[in-house]
């Protein structure tokens, strides 16, 4: 959908950028970014929603912003605003310039040193690294700035969102609790297919908001163009009175794949250390062979206890441990444990 250029260009021109902190008066604005990189406002609307950005206008408007950086314009103002506005720039000591001028280098070294190669399957890497050593950004507000970027520019089935983001807190708050991170089995074929899936945030689409989920699925068919460890999803969950619809669509670097999930509202199951928030249901997606055969089966989330998660470090459970379930005496403990739950539910 967006390469990792233009991500990296989204993340640079959003509020969690501290550039923008430092030599600009705040909130932040399309006026004031325009301004002060001497483009027009739509330009900075385009480039801020992954459009028509030229390399050598960027450049350009690069350059500006090292001179303002240098000699801050005290009179420069927003250019949304009457003349008699405030001006934005803000004054700057000798370390705050320094500071300044390598977020825009360091922004600069990232964006341009990428080649047709690091766009392909180090993408994800690529973006978090720029926005972790330059931007002092998280993962999960990388992940938030991009979605909401994404989900403005494009249609998303309405019944997806909630009206009000209390709303879908509350249902973040069921399902993505104690580290949101879950064991997903998926029966395919007599035999079970062992996922991860993950209930990330909350996100704001216009005035809507919704709540943001991933997957990441085994892959069965390892003669693949190239070479991946798993298939990944992006996703969203909404409740339905008694109901829980899951909804995926694989990510754009690894083929085309739509998966929908409805399970129960989920209950905890087990006794004991055993006891775990438990869902079950059906899915309904195309398999993995040449035919892209439909496929539909049995499917049950646990959510895996937050003691079991690496420290402050979701992503790397989220690539660990998916694999399709070939020990006997483990497929049919996963079955138990289905039809344990179902019974009682």
């Amino acid at each position: 959908m967006f390469t990792t250029q233009t991500k990296i260009l989204i993340l640079f021109l959003s509020d969690g950028n501290p550039l923008w902190k430092s030599v600009m008066t705040q909130p932040l604005s399309i006026g004031k970014l325009a301004s002060y990189m001497e483009v027009g406002t739509g330009t900075i609307e385009n480039w801020k929603s992954g459009k028509n950005v030229h390399e050598a206008k960027l450049g350009a408007a690069l350059g500006k912003i090292l001179g303002k950086i240098e000699t801050p314009p005290l009179t420069l103002q927003n250019k949304r605003q009457n003349k008699d506005a405030t001006p934005i720039c803000q004054p700057l000591d000798e370390p705050a310039k320094a500071l300044a001028t390598r977020l825009v280098q360091g922004f600069r070294a990232a964006y341009y040193g990428l080649n047709a190669s690091s766009r392909e399957l180090t993408a994800k890497p690529r973006v978090y690294e720029t926005a972790r050593d330059v931007f002092n950004m998280s993962i999960e507000d990388v992940q938030r700035v991009i979605d909401e970027v994404i989900y403005d520019r494009f249609s998303l089935f309405p019944n997806i969102c909630y009206k009000s983001r209390e709303d879908a807190e509350a249902v973040y708050r069921r399902f993505g609790g104690s580290g949101g991170t879950y064991h997903m089995w998926v029966r395919r074929e007599q035999r079970w297919l062992q996922a991860k899936v993950r209930v990330r945030y909350v996100v704001d689409i216009k005035s809507l908001a919704a709540v943001r989920c991933k997957m990441n699925a085994p892959v069965l068919q390892p003669e693949q163009p190239y070479s991946i460890p798993h298939w990944e999803y992006d996703g969203f969950l909404t409740t339905c009175e008694d109901k829980v619809c899951w909804v995926f669509e694989q990510r754009e670097l690894e083929g085309l794949d739509f998966f929908y999930i409805m399970t129960c509202r989920g209950s905890v199951f087990g006794k004991g250390d055993d006891a775990r928030f438990t869902l079950a249901g059906k899915y309904l997606t195309a398999g993995q062979d040449k035919k892209r055969s439909i496929v539909t089966d049995d499917v049950m989330f646990q959510r895996i206890p937050p003691q079991h998660l690496a420290a402050n470090d979701r992503e790397t459970d989220m690539r660990t441990d998916i694999r399709e379930i070939v020990d006997k005496d483990e497929g049919e403990r996963i079955t138990r444990l289905f039809e344990g739950f179902r019974a009682q539910a």
